[in-house]
């Protein structure tokens, strides 16, 4: 993980199957697996995008680059485990995966 870093391009060696990260402040790293987990602006996105359109003569593909609303929002965060244990019980989500979900009208919570 590189933080404090913006991805300019990367580029994927034919031969070793690596890939060369290049960052804006002018530095440089290599990485065997590229996950874009890079926001909403996503460079990854863009530039494999941008390569798939060229490789596949495929237009079509630029509309994938921007992302596109869908409507639907996600807050997410995370809690300290110690602040789940009160008294001595210990929460059942430290033990358990949980989600809640709602649609504006329906709520429900998926253990």
């Amino acid at each position: 993980a590189h933080f404090g870093k913006r991805l300019e391009t990367y580029s994927t060696s034919p031969h070793t199957g690596e890939t060369l990260l290049k960052f804006q402040d002018g530095t440089q790293a290599t990485c065997d697996l590229l996950v874009g987990c890079d926001g909403i602006k996503s460079v990854v996105r863009e530039v494999m995008y941008q390569r798939l359109a060229k490789d596949r003569d495929d237009i079509g593909l630029m509309r994938c680059i921007e992302p596109v609303w869908s409507g639907i929002v996600a807050y997410r965060g995370l809690v300290p485990v110690d602040k789940l244990a009160k008294g001595g019980k210990v929460h059942r989500a430290v033990d358990s995966p949980m989600m809640v979900c709602c649609d504006g009208i329906n709520q429900y919570i998926d253990n």
